[in-house]
């Protein structure tokens, strides 16, 4: 995936929309609360693999997709589509959760640089 797909700040609009009513700090929290819930959404994800436990599998990816999605983090968040895509119809690929975990951590840590910077330019 390429590095400008990992992460579309134009996502955040709704976000930023709402720091700019006066929720300041709103995306640094939920790049805190999403951070510190990665590895048990991953390791939810990569349990119900092993247990074929293909509802939970879908509930696990489904929740993912939908943290991902609201912090622009698109790449990831079509990869767990695909996920829950596939756990709904009773199967799965080991192989996305590899490509998950390359994909999401890079996503973040972009994520996490565009806020840094926002956070800069609105002290300036």
């Amino acid at each position: 995936m390429a590095n400008s797909e990992r992460f579309l700040a134009a996502d955040l609009g709704d976000l930023l929309e709402l720091e700019n009513t006066g929720a300041t700090g709103l995306i640094a929290d939920l790049i805190t609360d999403f951070r510190g819930q990665l590895d048990e959404y991953l390791n939810g994800i990569e349990d119900a693999q092993k247990a074929a436990n293909f509802a939970l599998l879908k509930r696990h990816s489904h929740s993912l997709k939908s943290s991902t999605r609201v912090l622009g983090l698109r790449a990831s968040s079509l990869i767990c589509e695909e996920i829950e895509k596939m756990a709904d119809a009773g199967a799965m690929d080991p192989k996305n959760l590899e490509k998950l975990k390359g994909e999401i951590y890079p996503a973040l840590n972009e994520l996490a640089g565009f806020e840094e910077k926002r956070k800069k330019s609105l002290v300036a």
